[in-house]
């Protein structure tokens, strides 16, 4: 009997197709098992896509007897465990760029602790990639099981042993949180949008005022360009939002990052299809002015100033005044001003970013994820960098110490680069030294925290 063009020889050749990928699938899944991993996500993922071979084989066995009766739902079903097999295989890259040798497995359980922070219902595997940036790819749902519990962060197989760096995985790891926000917040804002919209169509296509089936807009211009100015607006808002979430958590540690990431591409980069990304330069400054430039960022600052020396002090000021002078620069805002859609998206983003600043600081204090809880962790750190020696716990004059936070880590990390660098310090072997100094002590202050929290019951000293 004929289906979709095909006879029912071939449908059950289709079976056969299916059992070569999954027994070739399953042979990929066994050499995978026999590597490394940092932690237990590598493993779990594993297990999981197992599990799911298994259930496949069953589920095939199962259509396989439907090929007589109804050959045509037989196919469809087919058709549906093909593709689902196509999306187990595309995660066989990513274990295999996620293991020990491959990723940064110093850090690994630093990121696994603020996802779990951030992301209770989620697993992260964290691989490395042949991309230049960092990424999350992840199922916009709070409450997922199975293998879409799994996100896999993607860092730069380049930037592997750059440790200061990986202060961007908060901004990666915070994507997953925003899907419910950005949907409530969406409902104004399309409101707010339809009449700059209308203009925009009677200026730009005044014979597409009305709907047609004959012009370039569809049949539905004005849901079109609206729909347009959403999406420009939900990226500039989701990345904001991510980078004010990663300044909270990493405090200066992320205009750092950022600004590093910017000097390999532009600040000015246009909002075009394909990337509508805000400008850095668009982004810095509302990180400065929004994160560092309003209470209680600005208080934080100004005491994590006090608590430095001259030595590390003055190259952080430096630092800023430049940053400063950089986004005081408007060539952002006419790239922004240059497109009339992009102007109208970006002025519901000046309503919105002050309640998006709020909400994100907010869920990020009572997750007690805040760079400014354990400054005065960072003048000790300091000192032991300078010396070359890991600085995974914090020691006090009694003989009594804590585990170093991952932020105040990667700050101090950031303030020796400053540091060296305005000194002249300048040389790959001091660089990927001082990179190893930091992975070390994250990994120490892991090793910390866990012993703590399995054999300590008295009350370790905080700030």
């Amino acid at each position: 009997m004929p289906i979709a063009g095909l006879s029912e020889p071939l449908l059950r050749r289709q079976r056969l197709v299916l059992e070569l990928e999954l027994r070739s699938f399953e042979q990929s899944l066994n050499k995978l098992a026999a590597n490394d991993y940092p932690t237990d996500v590598g493993p779990a993922l594993l297990n999981e896509l197992f599990s799911q071979l298994h259930a496949q084989r069953a589920e095939i066995d199962y259509i396989d007897t439907l090929v007589d009766d109804d050959p045509k739902n037989a196919g469809r079903q087919f058709q549906s465990e093909r593709r689902k097999l196509s999306l187990q295989i595309q995660l066989l890259y990513s274990l295999d760029n996620a293991q020990t040798s491959k990723v940064p497995w110093s850090f690994i359980a630093s990121i696994e602790k603020l996802a779990q922070e951030l992301l209770p219902h989620h697993k992260v595997l964290t691989t490395c990639t042949e991309s230049q940036t960092y990424t999350i790819q992840y199922v916009p749902d709070e409450h997922v099981d199975g293998i879409e519990a799994f996100d896999v962060l993607e860092i730069p197989q380049s930037h592997r042993l750059d440790a200061p760096l990986h202060v961007l995985v908060g901004h990666e790891l915070l994507h997953p949180t925003l899907p419910e926000y950005l949907r409530e917040r969406s409902t104004e804002v399309l409101h707010r949008l339809k009449a700059p919209c209308e203009g925009v169509i009677k200026k730009r296509h005044p014979d597409l005022a009305k709907p047609s089936l004959f012009n370039p807009l569809g049949s539905d211009p004005l849901g079109t360009v609206i729909e347009q100015a959403r999406e420009i607006w939900q990226r500039a808002m989701e990345e904001l939002i991510c980078d004010m979430g990663c300044a909270v958590i990493f405090g200066p540690s992320t205009l750092l990052a950022l600004y590093q990431e910017a000097q390999f591409m532009s600040l000015d980069l246009p909002i075009e299809a394909g990337n509508l990304h805000p400008p850095f330069r668009f982004r810095l400054r509302t990180l400065l002015e929004r994160s560092f430039g309003t209470s209680p960022g600005s208080e934080s600052l100004e005491e994590l100033r006090r608590t430095l020396d001259d030595a590390h002090r003055t190259p952080l000021d430096n630092f800023l005044n430049f940053l400063k002078a950089e986004v005081a620069k408007d060539s952002d805002k006419k790239i922004i001003e240059g497109d009339p859609l992009t102007k109208i998206a970006y002025d519901q983003v000046a309503l919105e970013i002050e309640a998006a600043s709020n909400y994100i600081q907010s869920f990020l204090r009572e997750r007690d994820l805040c760079w400014a809880n354990t400054i005065d962790e960072v003048p000790h750190i300091l000192k032991r960098f300078e010396m070359l020696v890991p600085a995974g716990q914090i020691e006090f004059e009694e003989g009594r110490g804590r585990a170093a936070s991952t932020s105040s880590l990667a700050l101090a990390g950031w303030l020796d680069s400053l540091r060296r660098e305005s000194e002249g310090e300048i040389s790959l072997d001091s660089h990927l030294r001082a990179c190893r100094l930091l992975l070390k002590s994250w990994e120490d202050s892991e090793l910390i925290r866990g012993f703590e929290r399995k054999f300590v019951s008295e009350e370790v000293p905080s700030k």
